[in-house]
């Protein structure tokens, strides 16, 4: 979460520099290997189990297994595109694609987790609301002139 989290705050510029396209290229592999091993945790070792103990729970663990595979393959669908080098070049294009793609997958992401919790019976009241936030974009995404800083989590 706090990639896309990041993400999010980068698309905002107005221009793309040098320096943001090498930090949004690196973040994407960096994303993309965290979401491979946390699907591949998920699966192993929340939803497996969850279908196995039959009943409401192997419902929802499908439900959840079916949702995570949906994004997944949403996911991939935006990195593995044919123009996908190109689209960050075209950064006018890329960056309402890139906010979309980042807002759908930590919006799914935070109801996940609600939900792993709730299957795994967690307790509401031990979720920690304040690591689920998401900083919302500006209605039209704003210019921050020619400055280059990067704003790290």
């Amino acid at each position: 979460m706090p990639i896309a989290s990041w993400g999010i705050r980068q698309i905002n510029w107005e221009a793309s520099t040098a320096s943001l396209t090498s930090e949004l290229i690196a973040k994407r592999v960096e994303l993309t290997r965290l979401l491979v091993d946390y699907a591949l945790f998920k699966h192993r070792d929340v939803f497996a189990p969850a279908i196995a103990m039959g009943g409401d729970r192997a419902i929802e663990g499908m439900r959840l297994k079916a949702a995570c595979i949906e994004m997944g393959e949403r996911y991939r669908a935006f990195i593995r595109s044919p123009d996908s080098g190109q689209r960050i070049d075209d950064w006018s294009s890329y960056r309402y694609e890139a906010l979309a793609m980042a807002i759908e997958l930590h919006k799914h992401l935070i109801s996940e987790r609600v939900a792993i919790r709730k299957l795994l019976g967690l307790r509401a009241k031990d979720l920690p609301i304040e690591q689920l936030t998401i900083e919302e974009p500006a209605e039209e995404l704003q210019h921050h002139g020619d400055d280059e800083h990067i704003d790290y989590i």
